[in-house]
């Protein structure tokens, strides 16, 4: 399996991140770190340097989770 990191900020201002064994649940744990933890989502990264970054998290899962 490949590992995909999500870099993000919690509401302490601490830099962290959290390790996934797949795309889907990288995203799954970025929305939940971003809704109910209410943590801000830096940089989804993939293993062969795929990258989801701030704006594509927002325009392409975090709206369509909000609406």
């Amino acid at each position: 399996m490949s590992d995909w990191r999500i870099r993000y900020g919690d509401a302490n201002g601490r830099e962290l991140q959290s390790i996934h064994p797949s795309r889907e649940a990288a995203l799954i744990q970025a929305l939940h770190l971003e809704t109910r933890q209410k943590c801000r989502i830096q940089v989804i990264e993939g293993p062969v340097g795929e990258l989801i970054d701030r704006e594509t998290f927002e325009l392409e899962h975090l709206k369509r989770q909000r609406a």
